[in-house]
């Protein structure tokens, strides 16, 4: 399979699961990451659904790894990836 071209736009799709009572500081946190937007707090399931907007696949890897290790985040699932190499243009 050929590389992907390292300039390219990521659009991914994040489902966070927080242990109870950390979400506030969690969608807090999540913010702040660049390319980060929150899009729902669901308290009582301890869920967070954001998007990642990133340059690169690495870019991309090391937001999801800062969000993973934040305090509270028991899991992490990757849930889509749109690839737009036009808009990288």
């Amino acid at each position: 399979m050929p590389a992907a071209p390292e300039s390219v736009t990521h659009v991914s799709g994040l489902l966070l699961t927080v242990s109870p009572g950390c979400l506030p500081a969690v969608a807090r946190l999540s913010a702040a990451v660049p390319g980060v937007d929150v899009h729902l707090q669901d308290e009582a399931g301890g869920r967070l659904v954001i998007t990642v907007e990133t340059d690169t696949r690495r870019d991309l890897e090391s937001a999801c790894a800062t969000l993973a290790a934040l305090p509270g985040v028991q899991s992490l699932a990757l849930t889509c990836d749109y690839v737009d190499e036009e808009r990288a243009s």
